[in-house]
């Protein structure tokens, strides 16, 4: 399977949705074989309650958060 990966800096909402379904398109037009399947993973900080409930309509479509952690240990 082929996977677009949309990586938003900070919050993902519903309109990332249409993006990510163009370039979907796009790919099973242009790039996919006829055998391959295409999904979509949506990543950002905050993902809006409004994006979650538009993307339950499409199950080729997942969404995940993503955590920044810095760490600064004691070296001596």
């Amino acid at each position: 399977d082929l996977v677009v990966i949309e990586f938003k800096k900070s919050k993902a909402d519903d309109k990332v949705l249409g993006q990510i379904s163009y370039y979907l398109s796009w790919v099973r037009d242009n790039l996919a074989k006829p055998s391959q399947g295409v999904r979509g993973i949506i990543i950002g900080h905050h993902v809006t309650k409004q994006l979650q409930l538009a993307a339950k309509q499409n199950a080729n479509i997942e969404l995940r958060r993503y955590r920044v952690r810095i760490d600064f240990p004691v070296i001596s």
